[in-house]
């Protein structure tokens, strides 16, 4: 058939492959377990390429950057139950340290903007070790502080810190892992951030109830200086340069060979710290950004910023009350994660199959369950607590949307990844940009608005905002291929390996 006679799709189709493969060459490798019959990227004959490094080497270093990654959301949840305590002995609003942990989000937010130029320059090991080391100082200083304004300043310090793996991660996981496991992987990333600071809101329940909210700020120290420990011999570099197969082939590093510190190519310039901005133009990556972000303030810094006050008020609880509420937030995330990560890339494998040709918007098929789920348990939950019904319903509801949460932030940051994987780091800043920028807005305006309209209204409005947002999602199926197509990668792209 001639190019002319084509249909429109077959020849987005076709050009989509063109771009798939010059950003990732093809392999006709065979892939265990797996029903995709390329490898996508193409890894070297480097035994040292973390793309071959064995299956306990990618998940030891994967599960050390999602440690990181943990601590950064544990973080964010780790003074909710000791709010009203910590506004007594500082003097100030509720509705202020509220402000305070806007703060932080808004560093978690641009911290990253920092972070990712030094990590393509210099590697993700000595990023995450110098962000860990001053994480851990934000923390100290947290636990020690008698002012509002160290408390301020340990926040924005926690903040900077916690950033770093917030956006590496996703890089990380382009450096080790194949296209087809990607969403699998990356899911494991997402979920530890995802489930973290409900983790903390409930372990933080606890300590202020039997001990004291300072206790809560030491536990944070000792677990960033146990992460420290764990970067330094525990996470190699995964940061690999050299591109194509090798002759001679090299020998295969020991494991302490790959601790050391190394010097990459390039050099650091003042045009790094602003490309990734450059990428708000592209749809494929702002659109899932806007979504997904404004869908983790409504359902996630919402729930956790009522918890204070909404719950003693309605129900009496306790600060191990407030903190048991955030169960059903981690249940949910962990339960759904199969939705988002092993059932996208099943569905990108069925899809792909029957189509004869592999593209990205294929994976946000898989996105509907959470795309309904949500904006129904954000409303049941308005209506419960309006309507003061019995405590388990607003936990129900809760539990509803955060399983459809992390059914939608798997598959919208691997569908991003997937469009434009050389540019996975400057992603994952992104999506955190607009996660926290997001948190930051619901934070800082909750308190005044639940004042003025009450919980029904408030969580009404959440659910109808994020139901006429999920209108990008579906432009991305219908438009993204053409758009991707109209819109070519930035040239400084092309030098990483896809």
């Amino acid at each position: 058939m001639a190019y002319s006679e084509k249909t429109e799709d077959e020849s987005v189709i076709e050009t989509d492959l063109r771009h798939l493969e010059q950003a990732a060459p093809e392999s006709r490798e065979k892939v265990q377990g797996t029903e995709v019959g390329e490898v996508l990227p193409r890894p070297s004959n480097d035994p040292n390429d973390p793309l071959n490094w064995s299956w306990w080497e990618k998940h030891l270093a994967l599960s050390v950057v999602a440690a990181q990654t943990f601590q950064g959301g544990f973080d964010a949840g780790s003074a909710s139950a000791g709010l009203i305590q910590q506004s007594a002995i500082y003097q100030v609003s509720v509705s202020r340290m509220l402000q305070a942990t806007s703060a932080f989000a808004l560093l978690m937010a641009f911290g990253g903007c920092i972070w990712v130029p030094f990590a393509h320059r210099y590697g993700r090991r000595p990023i995450l070790i110098l962000a860990a080391l001053i994480a851990a100082m934000g923390t100290l200083a947290g636990a020690v502080g008698q002012t509002y304004g160290v408390f301020v300043g340990s926040r924005i310090l926690l903040g900077f810190g916690a950033s770093a793996s917030m956006s590496l991660g996703s890089l990380m996981v382009t450096d080790m892992f194949f296209t087809h496991e990607r969403g699998q992987k990356m899911g494991i990333w997402i979920v530890f951030f995802a489930a973290s600071p409900y983790l903390s809101t409930l372990l933080d329940g606890l300590v202020v109830y039997y001990a004291d909210w300072r206790w809560m700020m030491w536990v944070t120290f000792f677990m960033w200086c146990l992460q420290l420990v764990w970067d330094v011999f525990l996470l190699p570099e995964t940061l690999y340069q050299k591109r194509g197969d090798i002759d001679p082939v090299p020998q295969k590093e020991s494991w302490l060979h790959r601790l050391r510190f190394r010097r990459f190519d390039g050099h650091l310039t003042a045009e790094d710290f602003y490309k990734p901005f450059m990428l708000w133009k592209y749809p494929s990556i702002i659109f899932p950004a806007i979504y997904y972000g404004n869908m983790y303030g409504f359902c996630a810094f919402a729930s956790l910023g009522i918890l204070p006050y909404a719950f003693p008020e309605i129900y009496g609880f306790s600060p191990i009350g407030q903190g048991l509420m955030a169960l059903p937030l981690f249940l949910g995330t962990v339960i759904g994660e199969p939705l988002g990560g092993p059932f996208s890339d099943w569905v990108f494998r069925i899809r792909s199959r029957k189509a004869g040709a592999r593209h990205p918007e294929q994976r946000l098929q898989a996105i509907w369950p959470g795309a309904i789920v949500v904006p129904v348990g954000l409303a049941m939950l308005g209506l419960f607590l309006h309507f003061e019904v019995h405590w388990i319903g607003p936990a129900i509801a809760i539990f509803l949307f955060s399983l459809g949460m992390q059914n939608v932030v798997t598959v919208v940051i691997t569908y991003s990844v997937d469009c434009y994987t050389p540019l996975a780091a400057e992603i994952g800043l992104i999506s955190n940009v607009g996660r926290q920028l997001c948190s930051f807005y619901v934070f800082f305006y909750l308190d005044a608005f639940i004042v003025r309209a009450g919980f029904g209204w408030v969580f009404g409005t959440y659910a109808i905002a994020i139901t006429l947002l999920f209108g990008l999602i579906l432009s991305l199926m219908k438009w993204g291929m053409l758009w991707r197509q109209k819109l070519a990668l930035p040239s400084y792209a092309h030098a990483a390996r896809g």
